[in-house]
């Protein structure tokens, strides 16, 4: 993979050569970067695997933010991402990936894991919001798919 570096008094950033491609042109189309977010924060790696979150990994959500693309479709802290669109996320490197695929302003479907307390109802934030919702028998998690218009940073 090739990869653009950039020094300034001591500090180092490298890209991924794809990544400073997409931006590239997003800069001479509307004049500056704009990224899509679901305005969300997620636990690490690290701490995930503490939490046990299990068999298929995902990233755990440690804190939605108000008025926000999560929150407008009824993620909750504590869900576990574990796709978007068509990408499986197993990490927070795998989330940050398939949202750079993204465009800020389009909508997405994000698969999730929402823990449950054995009565199969999960509550969501907002009524309209498009959910399919499934339990296996003997499992602290429900099953549930979103769609999410993305914000921008």
């Amino acid at each position: 993979m090739g990869m653009a570096i950039g020094l300034q008094q001591g500090s180092g950033l490298a890209l991924p050569i794809d990544t400073l491609a997409r931006r590239v042109d997003r800069i001479l189309v509307s004049g500056h970067i704009s990224r899509a977010t679901l305005g969300l924060d997620v636990a690490p790696d690290g701490l995930v695997k503490q939490l046990g979150v299990g068999r298929g990994g995902g990233t755990v959500v440690i804190r939605v933010h108000s008025v926000s693309p999560a929150s407008k479709a009824g993620i909750y802290e504590g869900d576990v991402i574990v796709g978007i669109n068509n990408h499986r996320i197993t990490s927070l490197d795998d989330l940050l990936a398939a949202l750079e695929l993204c465009e800020p302003g389009e909508t997405v479907t994000v698969s999730l894991r929402r823990p449950v307390d054995g009565t199969s109802k999960v509550q969501m934030a907002n009524p309209r919001t498009t959910v399919s919702f499934e339990q296996q028998p003997n499992s602290r998690y429900a099953n549930m798919r979103v769609q999410v218009q993305l914000g921008h940073v």
